[in-house]
């Protein structure tokens, strides 16, 4: 499985502490990292259909002040893995296949696409457009939340997934390279966003 690796302490290294937070106030200025990341990390993206790097976009850099619980490693749905510590953060990114390159979200099966995220084997072909979304969301144990959302037309669909910690302090979002190709993001995410009420 070809992997690639962001630490966000290098996405983050050229902007000091208290560019994003003033020292008078201890909040984190959400929009302006969220811009500034994911414009470093677009300028690593791979373009080549499900078979080049996934790209990602590390939403509000996992607001990561004040996380005390120690390491935490989360297993992404898309074959990814997520890793969050004291004051920094880094993610493993798929290509969306497993080491033995089966499908790990969508899968094509004789002229149809289905959703295999998560166990599932949903038939999602007649379900999705270039504006219209299917979402798929589950919980932990611990009560994190990830959603998986597809759109497009079927033979050239895209994904995202995001993972939200349970105290809504931080989330991160991964993309596949049809998805994370342009500036603006598709119709049917931007739909997909509103639905879930994801503003940030």
């Amino acid at each position: 499985m070809n992997q690639w690796k962001i630490e966000i302490s290098e996405l983050m290294e050229q902007y000091t502490d208290t560019e994003f937070i003033p020292e008078e106030e201890h909040e984190v200025d959400v929009d302006l990292i969220k811009k500034r990341v994911i414009t470093a990390v677009q300028g690593k993206r791979h373009t080549a259909r499900r078979t080049g790097l996934v790209a990602a976009a590390l939403a509000a850099c996992l607001a990561l002040v004040g996380w005390a619980y120690g390491e935490q490693i989360y297993t992404l749905m898309s074959g990814g893995q997520l890793s969050i510590g004291e004051n920094y953060a880094s993610i493993s990114l798929s290509t969306g296949y497993d080491e033995a390159g089966t499908p790990l979200v969508v899968s094509w099966e004789a002229g149809r696409l289905w959703f295999v995220a998560d166990g599932q084997h949903i038939d999602i072909t007649d379900r999705i457009n270039e504006s219209t979304p299917y979402i798929y969301s589950s919980e932990d144990d611990e009560g994190n939340r990830t959603v998986v959302v597809v759109g497009g037309e079927p033979e050239r669909c895209g994904w995202m997934e995001r993972w939200e910690a349970a105290d809504g302090m931080s989330a991160a979002e991964v993309y596949d390279s049809m998805t994370g190709s342009g500036e603006k993001e598709p119709a049917w995410l931007v739909n997909a966003r509103a639905q879930l009420g994801i503003t940030e």
